[in-house]
């Protein structure tokens, strides 16, 4: 007997190949705006898959994958359209970055380049220039105890030079805070929001960068006063971790909260680590829409 978990993979399959899973999304989802995140983007072989926490990390080969399927099924759009009054191309998609990793420089940029398609990294400036991420550095030494992998042999944060770099490619530069800590948690939430884009500004030596005007609330999490003071501190598009598609923020004048889908390895890929698009279609087509 077939077991459930395969019917519903045929399912998927059948409904994707055929084109009806397509022709369904381009009607539904045109006038949605889809935004997705990415963390890290590295190789199969690379040391720190054995100490990552696998819900943030996609191979490079996947990465690539997922990049054809956008352009396949979406019009892929940079930050900067989603600030101005342009009309909206139809299934409109936003790639996101989130933290400040070298790898996005090192592994994504190249594959961003290779399809010709615009992007964002939103990051914590107390990070840039770091061997590692604070947070990450104290839930490694946590599992160091236990057994687990010791400190990255290189510096794995972005520079400035490489954030430098990275927007002279089109990806755009965003705020994730000054040294990631949730918002609603944080002692000096001020700090947090104003002085994470100052230190941006300095680093990239433009304070008129439109990714500036753009902040991620770290770890996802946010309430009424968050939003405010993100208002407050002059950002115009504030992105969540809520997994939604999002109205086409054109033309407003007011802070836009957008919604985010993360893409974890483990839903687009098989046990062997092959991708399979019709995966990440029903991972994204099929999300709510908010109103």
């Amino acid at each position: 007997m077939m077991r459930s978990g395969s019917v519903r993979g045929l399912a998927k399959l059948c409904a994707y190949r055929s084109g009806l899973l397509g022709a369904w999304h381009r009607w539904r989802n045109r006038r949605s705006l889809t935004v997705a995140i990415f963390h890290r983007v590295l190789p199969g072989d690379h040391p720190a898959w054995s100490y990552s926490d696998s819900a943030w990390v996609v191979s490079e080969a996947a990465f690539r994958e997922c990049l054809r399927f956008f352009r396949r099924h979406y019009t892929v759009v940079a930050l900067e359209d989603l600030l101005g009054n342009a009309p909206a191309p139809p299934c409109p998609l936003l790639i996101t970055f989130d933290d400040g990793w070298s790898d996005t420089a090192e592994y994504a940029l190249p594959l961003l380049r290779e399809e010709g398609l615009p992007a964002a990294v939103f990051v914590v400036s107390d990070a840039v220039g770091k061997h590692e991420m604070r947070q990450e550095a104290a839930i490694r030494e946590r599992r160091q105890k236990g057994g687990g992998a010791g400190a990255p042999a290189k510096p794995e944060m972005l520079t400035a030079a490489s954030l430098r770099a990275l927007r002279d490619a089109g990806v755009a530069i965003g705020s994730h805070g000054f040294t990631h800590t949730p918002i609603p948690q944080a002692s000096d939430p001020v700090r947090e929001l104003r002085s994470s884009r100052t230190a941006l500004a300095a680093m990239l030596d433009d304070a008129s960068h439109p990714g500036l005007r753009t902040f991620a609330f770290p770890h996802g999490l946010y309430d009424r006063r968050a939003m405010a003071m993100a208002a407050e501190a002059g950002y115009r598009l504030l992105f969540t971790s809520d997994e939604r598609l999002n109205p086409i923020p054109r033309g407003k004048s007011a802070p836009v909260v957008l919604g985010r889908i993360n893409i974890p390895f483990s839903i687009i890929a098989d046990a062997a680590g092959r991708f399979h698009p019709e995966f990440l279609a029903c991972w994204l087509f099929l999300r709510p829409r908010r109103s």
